[in-house]
């Protein structure tokens, strides 16, 4: 099996480490949103004109640093107009030297920008990870069950096994994810000594936002699950009668395991986020009575007027 560095160019993560870093994964997002709308690449001027409107949305502070930050790569752009577009076609000219991009000329001589083939994995993950993917379980158990319980798996066995026992895998991974995530927001919350207004934002802007609408409750409000599943088992349990091969066997008995394994996992996920709403609740309480805040100050002066223990003066 070859070396990573054997199929990716040397330099192909310093745009992703230097001090252009945020600048890069932001300008790679925004390439790889253009590149998902136009099947044969995406012209070159419609890119630059987009990542020049980005460094356009900066304040001048962070637009002179990028301009002013070393070219940690090579010393070809030494000289280049000082310009939010003269910064634009800095950055594209660097990203396609390290490999993340190709530039093609055609035959009406039109410059396109196409993706690197052992690039788009990175790019995945870079788009889900800024735009926060919603997990489809869904899909998962559909692709199961169409795999196990249809009529291909009767006359392509073994491709259907292997997409199920795929998909069965992703399932899988998928729960464990979340749980991961909600354990890492736990201890973040946990952990955090801020101000209401901070405690707000973590629950109602990062929590709700990026579990439990894009996650917890597709696992939650569908169905899928309890109807599907016992069908599934009961296809393989069939299947594992008649099958002869003792990789399909194996495969189909990795199916049924995983799909019984649900459910503890689940029930951990559940138990976690009653953890973090219960910690939120009482972070919440801890800051909105604390002699030291501002909340806790107005409720006491208006608990104390509206007893009629002291006078508002006018």
């Amino acid at each position: 099996m070859p070396s990573l560095y054997k199929i990716i160019p040397d330099d192909f993560f310093s745009p992703l480490t230097f001090s252009m870093r945020e600048h890069y994964s932001e300008l790679l997002r925004i390439y790889y949103k253009k590149f998902m709308e136009f099947p044969v690449g995406v012209e070159k001027e419609l890119l630059v004109s987009a990542f020049e409107e980005y460094f356009d949305s900066l304040p001048a502070e962070s637009v002179l640093s990028a301009e002013n930050a070393p070219d940690e790569t090579d010393n070809i752009d030494i000289y280049y107009e000082k310009t939010t577009r003269g910064l634009a076609s800095r950055s594209l000219r660097r990203l396609i030297k390290c490999g993340w991009m190709t530039e093609e000329t055609l035959i009406d001589f039109t410059q396109i920008i196409n993706i690197t083939a052992y690039a788009k994995p990175f790019y995945e993950v870079i788009y889900n990870l800024t735009e926060g993917a919603s997990v489809e379980y869904e899909s998962h158990i559909v692709t199961i069950y169409s795999s196990l319980c249809g009529d291909s798996v009767k006359d392509n066995g073994h491709l259907s096994v292997l997409s199920a026992h795929s998909e069965t895998r992703k399932l899988v991974d998928s729960l464990k994810v979340l749980s991961q995530n909600i354990k890492t927001y736990i201890q973040e919350l946990y952990d955090h000594s801020g101000e209401v207004k901070d405690l707000l934002h973590i629950h109602y802007n990062l929590y709700m936002n990026r579990i439990i609408d894009k996650a917890y409750n597709r696992m939650k409000t569908s169905d899928n699950l309890s109807r599907y599943r016992p069908r599934i088992i009961q296809s393989i349990n069939n299947l594992s009668e008649e099958s002869g091969r003792k990789e399909l066997l194996q495969m189909m008995n990795e199916i049924r395991d995983d799909l019984r394994s649900l459910d503890p996992i689940i029930e951990e996920i559940d138990d976690k986020n009653r953890k973090y709403s219960g910690i939120s609740i009482e972070k919440l309480k801890s800051s909105l009575y604390s002699d030291e805040s501002l909340e806790s100050k107005i409720r006491t002066i208006i608990g104390t007027l509206s007893e009629g223990n002291i006078k508002a003066e006018y």
